[in-house]
């Protein structure tokens, strides 16, 4: 196409002062016959949509300064075809009328639409691709194997989940060769360059770590950015602890954590879920263990001091002597005081996080405890009050206690506590008018 196709007008339209159409013709690039139709009519009746207004808009523009601004009109055809046409319109000298040039606006939309296709189309990729990586990660992390991935330029790790951390120390950033020890490492340069030139090779027993413990190592070629190579290795940990055959082994630590009747979860240093055991899932009230995990503790878990991010901090600093109180919000929104004892997995940046959950609600003690010595009957039944009177007594003794005890949880935070009693800051207000403890509580929003 040259550039005289290119300046050449799709549709051209010769109109009188009335907006009527008087001659019409087309290019080549816009399919419509009989379009002899239009003369005689007015082009507004020739449109679709709203373009009949911009018709108008654009005859009384020229009428006025000459030329009109280019404007965007659904042209129908006499095939019934609608096309949208980019129109301007210019005033003839004398009586002769206006002309109205179009050009074709299809091309223009249809790149348009292809555009917005491509672009759906790369960010559903972009998620497929985001998609695979977290269940990459969580394979990663969560597998009993030691697995490491390895730069094969510099030779040191690229990533190590925590199976690797705990039996051989490694972590990324560490000169793998290092933890090696010497009399293998030339046998491990072998093995990598078998692996680069046939893309697998058999297993490699060595010896790794500060015990040098023995260790099965199978490398795998991994894929990635061009001019990098990247291996994945496979570490197995060989032999059996002295002492060990013929002893019961003991019970899964899992299956015990499993029984404990206050919740527990465990989450790494982003917050991600990667274990909880029944009775935690019972407080958020999921109905499977496979439904939290991946999901941010976040979710569920509020800390009164700040988000995630604070809670993984407070526990790095306050080590295996970590113990707060937090706001645990099940999945139907209710609300409920927990206590949170909770440790790293290392003393210095811990990888993996535990928290032990308890409710609230289930540490109030049996003995000396207020609104169970107002259920006890008096000592003598003949001064025994009514059953009316004894439950009422009852009932504000126990409505008194978790008041106070929401105020000290809150630390006087009036709307805090309303909030975990599921009452109104009024009502709130009013009960601690009605049980005179105002003068103890700190007003505090």
């Amino acid at each position: 196409m040259n550039a005289l196709d290119l300046a050449q007008p799709d549709v051209m339209l010769r109109l009188d002062d009335q907006g009527i159409i008087r001659e019409a013709s087309l290019s080549n690039a816009v399919p419509g016959e009989g379009i002899g139709e239009w003369v005689g009519r007015r082009w507004s009746e020739t449109v679709g949509g709203r373009g009949g207004e911009e018709v108008l808009r654009l005859l009384s523009s020229a009428r006025k300064s000459g030329v009109s601004p280019f404007r965007e009109i659904a042209q129908r055809f006499p095939n019934g075809l609608e096309i949208p046409m980019e129109y301007t319109a210019v005033r003839l000298g004398g009586k002769a009328g206006v002309i109205a040039i179009g050009r074709n606006l299809r091309a223009v939309s249809e790149l348009r639409d292809r555009l917005i296709a491509a672009q759906q189309e790369v960010e559903r990729d972009h998620w497929r691709l985001r998609q695979i990586e977290t269940r990459y990660r969580l394979l990663f992390d969560t597998s009993n194997d030691a697995i490491v991935t390895l730069d094969g330029a510099t030779l040191r790790l690229v990533d190590a989940n925590p199976s690797a951390h705990v039996a051989f120390g490694l972590t990324p950033g560490d000169d793998f060769l290092a933890h090696l020890a010497p009399a293998g490492r030339e046998r491990f340069r072998a093995m990598l360059a078998r692996v680069k030139e046939q893309g697998k090779t058999p297993g490699l027993l060595l010896h790794l770590g500060a015990a040098r413990k023995p260790c099965l190592i199978r490398a795998s070629h991994m894929p990635s950015e061009p001019g990098a190579m990247l291996f994945l290795l496979q570490l197995a940990e060989l032999g059996v602890m002295r002492g060990q055959a013929g002893r019961q082994p003991p019970p899964s630590a899992d299956r015990i954590i499993e029984r404990l009747g206050d919740g527990f979860v465990v989450f790494d240093r982003r917050g991600v879920v990667h274990r909880a055991n029944r009775a935690f899932l019972d407080l958020v009230e999921m109905t499977g263990e496979e439904a939290v995990i991946g999901e941010m503790i976040g979710r569920w878990l509020i800390a009164q001091e700040g988000d995630t991010v604070a809670m993984i901090a407070a526990i790095e600093h306050q080590g295996a002597e970590s113990r707060f109180n937090a706001i645990l919000r099940n999945e139907h929104g209710a609300r409920m005081a927990v206590e949170i004892t909770a440790a790293g997995d290392t003393d210095n940046k811990p990888i993996y996080f535990g928290a032990l959950v308890r409710d609230l609600r289930r540490s109030a003690p049996a003995a000396g405890w207020a609104p169970q010595q107002a259920l006890l009957p008096p000592g003598d039944a003949d001064e025994a009050p009514p059953l009316r009177d004894l439950i009422r007594d009852a009932t504000q003794a126990i409505e008194r206690y978790y008041i106070e005890a929401a105020l000290a949880q809150a630390r006087g935070n009036r709307t805090l506590a309303a909030e975990r009693l599921g009452l109104s800051r009024q009502s709130l207000y009013n009960k601690i008018e009605r049980y005179g403890l105002a003068g103890d509580a700190a007003d505090r929003e």
